[in-house]
């Protein structure tokens, strides 16, 4: 599925000369999974990339993109998965833990519901 908005659809199209992206949705819940050829594991196989979470409220939701991530990286012969990222660090990366009571301190700086660190490590992520 390709986001409408159209900033995201300008990043997509410039990435496309280099890599893949698809944005996945489970009702208004959503995240992107990319693969960047410029990124690889260490047998010089494409390393898939996760991450753009948004609009997520349980666990069983969360869990249902990541299925959708993996099935979508596994097609593309990843065999790594690491996130949160969106198409390489210029974009969206990292996840705020803690300080939710003060917002971001420098623009760009990531920015996420409280509820995501938990999901991330109750979906494997550490």
């Amino acid at each position: 599925m390709v986001s409408s908005h159209p900033l995201t659809a300008a990043r997509d199209q410039a990435f496309s000369k280099y890599g893949e992206i698809a944005h996945l949705n489970v009702g208004a819940a959503r995240c992107s999974v990319s693969v960047n050829s410029h990124i690889t594991d260490n047998e010089n196989r494409p390393l898939g990339l996760i991450g753009g979470f948004e609009s997520i409220q349980d666990q069983a939701t969360f869990n249902e993109l990541l299925h959708m991530g993996y099935e979508w990286l596994r097609k593309h012969q990843c065999r790594q998965l690491r996130g949160p990222i969106v198409r390489h660090t210029w974009y969206s990366f990292r996840a705020v833990v803690e300080g939710f009571d003060n917002g971001p301190q420098l623009t760009g700086e990531p920015w996420n519901s409280p509820l995501l660190p938990e999901l991330l490590r109750q979906g494997g992520f550490v």
